[in-house]
């Protein structure tokens, strides 16, 4: 039911999306290929590193200490696989893809589980969380309805959204934000207006994106 409601130029797209890093990996040269498989590693390493250490959150009664702080720094620092794979030419739309969907498994379960052990708030939480499923659906609709065309890898808005919000992770993970719980809960507020203010920007862009692309096709059809 799913293959026949679903336009084939949509399923081609998303074919050659997923073929890209197998060419890379076959035909690229050698340079690409390393470039291309740092980069995957580094994406696959943030949330695994950071889960490792929201796991550990999760026993109440452990206090965060400075090599929390750092091992959760160490992942988020991961986000430079985008420049390593720009290094050796070795972007492809697949990772522009998962790059948004790796900071969302590194960052939204340890805020989790910071807002369960009370050093933050559930509302807080609820809010940010709400605004990465919307634009995570919103991303999912503008390559559904312009067959795979739409950009959707984030943009300033977002990376700089998603730059605070681990910052202050790392900030609330550390001795510090325990001694510092007034300036914990500012950050935290701070990253939540971000957040909604990244969101409305980029589920705006997105929408023109989609008007865009429609709007080039009804004229194309025209002529």
């Amino acid at each position: 039911m799913l293959a026949k409601s679903t336009p084939k130029p949509y399923c081609d797209a998303v074919e050659k999306e997923y073929k890209q890093p197998m060419e890379i990996i076959k035909n690229g040269e050698p340079q690409e290929r390393a470039a291309f498989i740092a980069a995957t590693a580094l994406t696959l390493a943030r949330p695994l590193i950071a889960g490792f250490v929201s796991h550990r959150g999760i026993d109440k009664k452990h206090e965060w200490t400075a090599s929390d702080a750092t091992q959760l720094a160490g992942a988020y620092l991961t986000d430079m696989e985008g420049s390593v794979a720009r290094l050796g030419n070795a972007q492809t739309e697949f990772g522009a893809k998962i790059d948004p969907i790796a900071d969302k498994l590194a960052t939204n379960p340890h805020e989790i589980v910071l807002a369960t052990r009370g050093e933050d708030s559930m509302a807080r939480v609820g809010i940010r969380l709400a605004r990465d499923v919307a634009i995570s659906g919103l991303r999912a609709y503008a390559k559904h309805a312009t067959v795979g065309r739409a950009k959707t890898a984030a943009n300033w808005s977002g990376k700089s959204n998603t730059l605070l919000r681990q910052s202050t992770n790392v900030f609330a993970t550390s001795p510090l934000g325990k001694k510092h719980p007034t300036l914990r809960t500012s950050l935290q507020v701070a990253s939540t207006a971000l957040t909604i203010g990244s969101g409305i920007y980029t589920g705006v862009k997105l929408l023109q994106e989609v008007r865009r692309i429609k709007r080039e096709d009804r004229q194309a059809s025209r002529e």
